[in-house]
């Protein structure tokens, strides 16, 4: 156990810089907060877990999770509450925190290559619980990968591993600075482009999807850009019949991927 009460502290800077998606990058690390989430990385995901940070008037009630710490052999740092509070994002921090490392999917080119296969492609989606939700969603379904454009919010901000429910480290993210190298990319592997626009498109319940399904969803107020519309092949509508304009885009996102995952499951029916 290690102390930490100087923010002069290399190891205090290096847990400050991940709160910036510079540092998140440059370090390959991101924080997670909260008792349950750290919790449930120690159950099933220790591995990837390279320090438990605890503050220090916290560490009587917290004694069970740093139990399990020590039991895991993981590192902790207990840090004064003035510098706990520097690294939150929560209004009602827990006391707890991990420092996690990316993911790596070795096996992606297989993802990618394997029938029936979906990928989602999230451009200029910018409120960070929109992207986590998506992607708790994406992984709960088996989509492949999840690529961001440049303006998505970072999918390892605190707000959006919050949102997903940890699920960032069960699908790969992408991250793709030109979406028409992109749209190339996922032509030449055969994946079909998929938009979803408010009117004028096909209606996703009689939609049979292609067995490599490319699903694009664009930012909040603006909808798809230029581009990604002239890229898709296929447009979809979900179907309102309220008095509704639109629908938040994380929702419109899950109601697209379950109808994609029920119609696979009905495609692989003996």
């Amino acid at each position: 156990m290690k102390i930490i009460s100087s923010r002069s502290n290399p190891t205090f800077k290096f847990l400050k810089a991940l709160k910036e998606p510079k540092g998140r990058k440059e370090h390959q690390a991101f924080l997670v907060e909260g008792v349950s989430f750290v919790r449930e990385l120690l159950d099933q995901e220790r591995d990837k877990v390279l320090w438990v940070v605890l503050e220090k008037r916290s560490l009587t009630k917290l004694e069970p999770l740093l139990k399990k710490a020590e039991e895991a052999k993981i590192p902790i740092l207990v840090l004064e509450e003035t510098l706990f509070k520097e690294l939150v994002a929560s209004e009602t921090p827990q006391g707890v925190l991990a420092v996690v490392k990316f993911p790596i999917f070795e096996d992606l080119p297989e993802r990618l290559e394997s029938t029936p296969c979906c990928v989602v492609v999230l451009e200029e989606i910018q409120d960070p619980s929109n992207v986590g939700a998506i992607i708790r969603t994406a992984a709960a379904v088996g989509v492949a990968c999840v690529f961001y454009t440049r303006g998505t919010a970072d999918p390892f901000s605190p707000k959006a591993v919050r949102a997903s429910a940890g699920a960032v480290l069960n699908v790969p993210l992408i991250k793709v600075e030109r979406f028409i190298e992109l749209a190339e990319n996922l032509k030449r592997r055969g994946f079909r482009l998929t938009a979803t626009v408010v009117k004028g498109g096909e209606d996703l319940f009689s939609f049979s999807f292609p067995p490599k399904t490319a699903l694009l969803f664009g930012n909040e107020a603006k909808g798809l850009s230029k581009e990604g519309m002239a890229a898709s092949k296929y447009r979809l509508t979900i179907p309102i019949v309220g008095k509704v304009e639109s629908l938040n885009v994380a929702v419109a996102a899950g109601i697209v991927l379950y109808q994609w995952l029920k119609d696979r499951l009905n495609v692989v029916k003996p």
